[in-house]
């Protein structure tokens, strides 16, 4: 079965702000209520919209007290520069929404996180995060393996266990369980670039 992917990794940039927040009383399992479900993206090149609209709405959620509306990822993906492409650069997409917003929604500030360490202690500081992997294979572990390189694909991470964090994906609820996975603390040098969103 052949799931979409479109997430394009970011080139390097010096000027990227560095979340590096070294805390030795994170707790052992943490979970962000309030994300919404997992969504399927068929075979769209939109897993980094899906991601970071996924992030919007939580926060939006958390700041308003009735149900707000939706933030469509259709709407994030046409603010990539590049219409002709498939997929989005993950840094560009964040520094669009900054920059023009969507459907109303902006962002102040966001940034890289290198290390586990800083990834717990920004999920528990600034909700989910959406980071960027290479997908191998279309399994449970998906960014694992040694043959061809599929593409790229972004996902959301919402927590963490003693296993690893959660990992939320964009496959539907037929993939992992219901849509979730764990993606080992072990795991973290597969992962090409992870983002928080500050303010």
């Amino acid at each position: 079965m052949k799931y979409g992917l479109g997430y394009i990794p970011s080139p390097a940039d010096d000027r990227d702000a560095i979340m590096n927040m070294q805390h030795e009383a994170v707790p052992d399992e943490y979970k962000i209520n309030n994300v919404d479900s997992v969504v399927d993206q068929g075979s769209s090149p939109i897993c980094a919209a899906i991601s970071l609209a996924e992030i919007l709405n939580w926060r939006k959620a958390i700041k308003d007290i009735k149900r707000p509306a939706k933030i469509s990822p259709y709407d994030i993906y046409d603010l990539r520069e590049d219409k002709d492409q498939d997929g989005m650069v993950l840094r560009d997409a964040i520094k669009a929404i900054k920059k023009v917003g969507v459907d109303g929604e902006k962002i102040n500030s966001y940034a890289r996180i290198i290390d586990p360490v800083s990834a717990k202690v920004a999920l528990m500081l600034n909700g989910p995060l959406v980071i960027g992997l290479y997908c191998y294979n279309y399994g449970n572990r998906f960014w694992q393996g040694q043959g061809q390189n599929l593409g790229g694909h972004a996902v959301i991470l919402t927590g963490w266990d003693k296993a690893g964090f959660v990992l939320q994906n964009s496959w539907g609820a037929g993939w992992g369980r219901s849509g979730i996975e764990t993606f080992p603390f072990e795991d973290w040098c597969y992962m090409l670039e992870c983002w928080t969103i500050v303010s």
